[in-house]
């Protein structure tokens, strides 16, 4: 929205946007929204900006699990509940029945977290989740060249940094993944690398200047007020010659 804000104020005709990618999605559910919703639009200029939410697959659990529902299904709109508990002394002998069960489960507090229980953080992630990010790049990359819409891909900031000191990385929230801060900077340097090597120079948004700066991040990557500020103006920037070329048509 901020991004459309500043290309709207340089723009003689009328911008619209679509966000087509609500929070929690990875590049696997962007190219099933864009290849089963958003080209219907017609849209002109797509821009990918994906990275943390990348790591659900980065560890072999996840790549099995993550999004699908109790019954086997994927479903782009609908995704799995995933809660635990904290254990009680009582809980083996409830387990054998259905309805107290239920109530226990009822009458206790989740605890928070993505994927459940805390886990002891692995030192190293799976290599194979990078795969999966190459082939999605490439599916977005080839849908956007079938519409006719000048792709852009930005590399995501992030709190997550190399040297970031230990107060900052109780912000982060590694457990989500299952491995570590060093096996996060090194994941995140991977998908870098990819879109590199995957997409054309002129068609990459490097918003990682940005990255490790704690005034412009909440938690790992989701940015305050000044952060959001800073990326949509990092963002529009090489938009805003394509507006023009638009308008020219």
């Amino acid at each position: 929205m901020r991004v459309t804000e500043i290309l709207k104020k340089n723009s003689r005709k009328k911008v619209e946007y679509i966000n087509a990618a609500p929070g929690g999605y990875t590049t696997f559910e962007s190219y099933g929204r864009l290849w089963n919703r958003i080209r219907f639009f017609s849209p002109d200029i797509i821009v990918v900006y994906h990275g943390w939410n990348e790591m659900y697959y980065f560890n072999k659990r996840e790549i099995i699990f993550w999004k699908t529902l109790p019954d086997g299904s994927w479903r782009f709109d609908r995704a799995p509940r995933l809660a635990a508990y904290e254990p009680y002394w009582i809980d083996h002998m409830l387990r054998y029945s259905q309805l107290l069960t239920k109530i226990r489960l009822k009458m206790s507090t989740p605890l928070n977290g993505e994927i459940g229980l805390p886990q002891e953080l692995k030192d190293d992630y799976d290599r194979k989740g990078l795969d999966i990010f190459r082939t999605n790049l490439r599916l977005i990359k080839e849908a956007a060249s079938i519409f006719n819409a000048k792709l852009f891909v930005a590399k995501q900031a992030t709190l997550v940094v190399p040297d970031l000191g230990e107060d900052y990385r109780k912000r982060c929230n590694y457990n989500y993944h299952g491995f570590d801060h060093d096996a996060h900077v090194e994941a995140f340097n991977q998908i870098y690398r990819i879109i590199d090597e995957e997409i054309d120079p002129e068609e990459i948004i490097d918003v990682t200047r940005l990255s490790g700066v704690s005034d412009y991040f909440y938690d790992h990557k989701h940015p305050t007020e000044l952060g959001a500020m800073k990326i949509a103006r990092i963002v529009a920037e090489p938009l805003q010659p394509q507006i023009i070329v638009l308008e020219d048509k």
